[in-house]
């Protein structure tokens, strides 16, 4: 957090999302975290990459957007750095950063040669939680019910 110029706040919750994306898939610019209630805790966001060897695709790369402020308001600015999605590389920012997935190119359109992604979020709590000793001591690991 340091690294990044944020506060260390008390966490919550960790999202976690599993992602093969193949020929023709991107993602449009966008922040992790926002004003809708879903997102807006989301403090700090991460990126693990995955992929075969020798690698199927390409294209595929994280654009991480320097970001403009004024009078409270925020938006991206022109430049970005472009983070190759290299096998085994995690890639961690801040939550609020604008950024985007170019577009991806597999010719083969095969599964095994997507461009694979484990995206975690990790939401701020309001407030420590005494009984937790995981992490940085104020997050909690919960249980999904099984249906």
């Amino acid at each position: 957090m340091k690294k990044l110029n944020k506060t260390l706040v008390p966490l919550e919750l960790a999202e976690s999302q599993l992602t093969a994306s193949n020929d023709g898939h991107y993602f449009k610019q966008h922040q992790d975290s926002g004003t809708e209630i879903t997102t807006a805790p989301r403090v700090l966001s991460t990126v693990y990459y995955f992929h075969r060897e020798p690698k199927g695709y390409a294209g595929g790369e994280l654009r991480l957007y320097d970001r403009l402020e004024q009078s409270g308001q925020c938006w991206p600015a022109d430049h970005f750095v472009e983070v190759e999605p290299r096998s085994n590389r995690l890639v961690v920012f801040a939550s609020e950063n604008y950024h985007e997935l170019s577009p991806i190119r597999c010719p083969s359109g095969k599964f095994e040669d997507s461009r694979f992604a484990v995206t975690s979020w990790l939401r701020g709590a309001d407030q420590e939680n005494p009984v937790t000793t995981f992490g940085w001591g104020h997050f909690h690991c919960g249980t999904v019910p099984v249906i």
